[in-house]
């Protein structure tokens, strides 16, 4: 091997490590902005619950409970720098609670006030747009996988 192929080597891996790392920080100031859309999204429906008249004492506590998780998981992803592995597995894990909560809600709703499916769908339309932003497509896959799994 000469020297200027293994040159060609080096500099090839630093370029995809940059690659990788822009990648990580564009997908960091994504779940930025995801954090901020999930307040919304949970204040939103919040408010749709309760003067819709049809929020229940096990939903304001599941909402509370969401609510807790959204803003603290804006504070922590403001405070956060990118990495590259945090970048691939972080989100996944923020995508399953969110799911499990959104899930949650649905069986509560089913069992009081009668299931709202085109509610549930935008709740996880919203969420499968914020795996746009994250770092690979098996983020989408995964949020695509979980809000099926939701709805059945």
């Amino acid at each position: 091997m000469t020297d200027g192929t293994r040159g060609t080597q080096i500099a090839a891996l630093e370029a995809q490590r940059n690659e990788l790392r822009t990648r990580a920080d564009g997908a960091l100031d994504g779940e930025r902005r995801a954090a901020i859309a999930r307040i919304v999204m949970v204040a939103m429906f919040g408010v749709m619950s309760n003067f819709g008249g049809e929020s229940t004492r096990a939903m304001m506590m599941i909402g509370a409970a969401y609510s807790l998780f959204s803003i603290t998981t804006l504070l922590i992803v403001r405070r956060r720098t990118a990495t590259i592995a945090g970048s691939m597995w972080k989100p996944l894990v923020v995508t399953l609670v969110d799911f499990v909560f959104v899930t949650t809600m649905a069986i509560i709703d089913t069992r009081t006030s009668g299931f709202s499916p085109g509610q549930h769908a935008i709740a996880s339309a919203i969420l499968i747009s914020f795996s746009i932003a994250r770092m690979t497509m098996w983020h989408v896959i995964a949020s695509v996988a979980l809000a099926m799994a939701s709805y059945v």
